[in-house]
């Protein structure tokens, strides 16, 4: 059961120590997003779209700007293991 369609967006990167997921909303393109925080683009791994559910989140989808596709629950995983800490 969906709770809310707050559209977001994520970019999943190497931050050289470890794979590390930022959401923001669906206004700014992931490219513009990743250049605009310094991500460097050879450092994005996967990067896709964020529904939130009454039982949790789940990544999906494609970033046209970025051409990289979401690594689904691998992202998911590492999204609910980010929140939990």
């Amino acid at each position: 059961m969906l709770v809310y369609s707050m559209a977001m967006k994520y970019i999943c990167f190497d931050n050289g120590m470890f794979d590390e997921i930022i959401i923001f909303m669906d206004i700014n393109d992931h490219r513009q997003f990743a250049l605009d925080k310094g991500i460097r683009e050879d450092r994005i791994i996967s990067a896709g779209f964020v529904t939130h559910y009454s039982d949790g989140l789940e990544c999906y989808g494609t970033s046209i700007s970025l051409k990289k596709q979401s690594r689904g629950k691998t992202d998911t995983d590492l999204l609910m293991r980010m929140i939990d800490d």
